[in-house]
């Protein structure tokens, strides 16, 4: 009787310990659901957001060619003026030379013939001084021209920032939800069987975020902040035994387990490659690959 007893007892604790389990796997399915779908959200703001990024970006790149354009208009006006200065230098310096000679020519001549020549000489005087005064309101109006570009470039600056440090704020959110997701990762139990979806996608995600930061100005506020956060989550995946290589500014080699995308740039070195963007970083899980790196390299015949 003493043993049936004590058998019983033993079958009710594995029982409470089996739906204990049971209850915290259920716990932790339920949060993975609801931070997939946070995550999905800010995505799509996210993608908004770098949309904007991009648009703005061009624009400023346009107004940077139309400012280099004016910038080299402006130095051949200034060419011309400086030209045309020294011609009406030459032409007031020979028309001194030629009232001179008409002076000294004209002074046996009458009254009349002499207040001629100082008419002439006025008049010559005038008109160089007309075309002096022509020249330099057009130099003026270029200034002018080149200081409305610049203002207009400050104003694209603002607006470039404003939507950065948007576009932060979003990222702030991302990484928020992300960390809840790493810390599901490090709670697994090393009996458990491990299921690296979860760590999978905070890698994904991660790894796009991070690319994005790198892009942005580092003085806008709470980019460095993030590169931090950012940091520690890998480090967290690290200590779970996932192991992922910074591929950025790689050499790509054909052969490589890697799934890639190549883009022709010209401006590289010749017969060189590298690893422009990843798209989905390599992952592996105590030596073992897990995930194929998809990457985009750019490289030069």
């Amino acid at each position: 009787m003493k043993q049936t007893l004590i058998i019983l007892q033993l079958f009710l604790s594995a029982s409470l310990n089996s739906f204990a389990e049971n209850d915290k796997q259920a716990e932790l399915e339920n949060q993975v659901h609801l931070l997939k779908t946070e995550i999905k959200t800010l995505k799509q703001s996210q993608q908004n957001n770098s949309s904007k990024t991009k648009i703005l970006l061009q624009t400023v790149d346009a107004q940077a060619k139309s400012v280099d354009s004016l910038r080299l208009e402006l130095s051949n006006i200034k060419d011309e003026l400086e030209q045309s200065s020294s011609n009406i230098k030459k032409d007031i310096n020979a028309t001194n030379e030629n009232l001179n000679s008409t002076e000294k020519a004209m002074k046996s001549a009458i009254n009349t013939k002499s207040v001629y020549a100082g008419l002439v000489g006025l008049l010559a005087l005038i008109l160089s001084v007309v075309i002096f005064v022509i020249h330099k309101k057009k130099a003026y109006q270029s200034a002018l021209d080149f200081e409305s570009v610049d203002k207009q470039i400050a104003s694209l600056k603002d607006e470039q920032q404003k939507l950065q440090e948007n576009i932060v704020v979003s990222n702030d959110k991302l990484i928020s939800a992300i960390e809840k997701q790493a810390v599901a990762v490090q709670s697994q139990s090393r009996n458990e069987e491990v299921d690296h979806s979860l760590a999978l996608a905070v890698a994904n995600e991660l790894t796009r975020i991070q690319q994005n930061l790198n892009f942005m100005d580092p003085t806008v506020k709470g980019v460095s902040q993030l590169k931090n956060r950012a940091k520690a989550i890998w480090t967290t995946l690290n200590s779970k035994q996932y192991e992922i290589p910074d591929l950025i500014g790689k050499v790509y080699h054909e052969g490589d387990n890697i799934i890639a995308t190549m883009e022709l740039n010209e401006d590289l070195e010749e017969g060189t490659n590298r690893i422009k963007r990843v798209i989905k970083p390599q992952v592996s899980y105590n030596g073992k690959l897990i995930q194929t790196a998809e990457i985009v390299v750019e490289y030069n015949e």
